[in-house]
């Protein structure tokens, strides 16, 4: 059945089944065959696993586009992040205000703490990407106006770039509800919202319109221009 075959040099070229073929022939004819689909699937393959592990774009995003696209690298990123929160978002170049997902930071399993979301991928800061890094502007609130008697159902936190230490080239923010505020701002702007018994909840669609007048607002009024943490409750 089986019978050692030779090249002309000597060299062996492998087994053949009786029936004229030997493994290299075998190997050539698959070659032949499916070299190029499985050269194509290989590159296919590199490809994918390539875009899922690149790095984020060095750049804030601006645009709708930029948000989708950053919406979908963090969805597919290599490894996965464990969870997400979801958030108010008014990017520079946004024709609406946008709902984003803020992943919790690498390492996080459990959410305890409003510095476990990596929010800096939405609102870059001036020294890299760290939560904890005071050159990303923070101010929480429970009530409106500002420090009033007037409760809110929940607190949020506003993540901005402060005003006072921009850096070279942040864009001016187009928009829509920031344009209202008739004060010209720098930068994109994030809303998180707390629970009663978690530290960060996501936003509710019905709560967008409150806070869009209260960012507007605390824009026009300059509560968030030079400060760079704050809590008020």
């Amino acid at each position: 059945m089986f019978e050692k075959i030779s090249l002309g040099s000597g060299l062996e070229a492998g087994w053949s089944f009786g029936f004229g073929w030997s493994f290299g022939g075998l190997a050539a004819l698959l070659l032949s065959k499916f070299g190029n689909h499985l050269s194509n699937h290989l590159s296919e393959t590199t490809w994918l696993t390539h875009t899922q592990e690149m790095s984020f774009p060095s750049f804030p995003p601006a645009s709708d586009s930029d948000v989708s696209d950053l919406y979908r690298a963090l969805k597919t990123r290599i490894p996965a992040y464990q969870g997400f929160q979801y958030g108010f978002f008014y990017g520079t170049e946004c024709q609406a205000r946008r709902i984003v997902a803020v992943p919790w930071d690498y390492g996080i399993t459990r959410l305890t703490s409003l510095d476990n979301l990596a929010t800096d991928c939405w609102v870059p800061s001036a020294q890299g990407p760290n939560i904890q890094d005071m050159s990303i502007g923070r101010l929480t609130f429970d009530s409106f106006p500002l420090g009033s008697p007037f409760k809110l159902e929940y607190s949020y936190t506003i993540f901005y770039v402060p005003q006072d230490s921009l850096q070279y080239l942040t864009p001016v923010n187009n928009c829509p509800p920031i344009r209202k505020s008739g004060t010209l701002w720098y930068g994109n702007i994030l809303v998180v919202r707390h629970g009663l018994r978690k530290p960060v909840i996501n936003v509710d669609r019905e709560d967008a319109r409150l806070i869009d007048i209260i960012v507007t607002s605390f824009i026009a009024t300059g509560v968030l221009v030079n400060v760079t943490t704050n809590t008020s409750n």
